[in-house]
């Protein structure tokens, strides 16, 4: 396909209707990536025929194909998992973190997260409502907190330590028609009528300010 400045996609699949390759060109070569995938189609390595350097490999967890190794040029990156697919570590080259989780009615794990005790120090608590709602993320003193209204729909987001609030309004079929940041230090100043991209950075222990980076979560 051709792209909106003149670049043209390309993409390519093997007979089994798995990704083989992707290249961009716009007069010289861009991007040209080939890869390798598994009998199910999970791919196991992205060569970046450009750069190598930037080469990108990935394992899974058989039976149920969870990803637990992806390093590229972001380093080394591995996870594993308990018997229902939660998480249980991540470690990103010599720091590890460890994921814990509410238990059930026999002591085994649920689904809703509890605590991240951090590689690098400190313990990231989880909080719930009796709906299953997430109710609180906190790290030490900095605290996010989310309120509900009573259909169930995220109405709030707090982060007192950083003096930053969120109100999120819906319309009568429950589609968010407008988010306001009550803070102007926020990253995004407008609502999302305005067109313009606003995102939360609502990551605890992570910083507000200046451009929304792609990898922060979108309100």
């Amino acid at each position: 396909m051709t792209l909106g400045n003149g670049f043209v996609e390309t993409h390519a699949y093997d007979t089994r209707y798995f990704p083989d390759r992707i290249t961009v060109t716009g007069g010289t070569p861009k991007l040209d990536w080939d890869y390798t995938v598994d009998e199910v189609g999970n791919p196991t390595l992205i060569a970046d025929v450009l750069t190598p350097a930037q080469n990108r490999t990935y394992g899974y967890q058989d039976f149920q194909y969870y990803l637990t190794q992806g390093n590229g040029p972001w380093g080394a990156l591995s996870w594993t998992y308990d018997r229902i697919g939660n998480r249980l570590t991540e470690t990103r080259g010599a720091t590890t973190d460890s994921y814990s989780y509410v238990l059930n009615g026999v002591g085994g794990h649920t689904a809703k997260l509890d605590a991240i005790t951090l590689g690098a120090g400190g313990l990231r608590a989880y909080s719930f409502d009796p709906a299953g709602n997430q109710t609180q993320v906190a790290e030490g003193a900095d605290v996010v907190t989310m309120s509900y209204d009573d259909a169930g729909r995220l109405a709030r987001l707090e982060r007192p330590a950083m003096g930053f609030a969120t109100d999120l309004l819906y319309d009568g079929r429950s589609y968010l028609r407008y988010a306001e940041e009550a803070e102007l230090a926020l990253i995004s100043r407008d609502g999302f009528e305005t067109g313009d991209l606003a995102c939360w950075s609502v990551v605890v222990g992570g910083t507000a300010g200046g451009v929304c980076p792609a990898a922060v979560g979108r309100v």
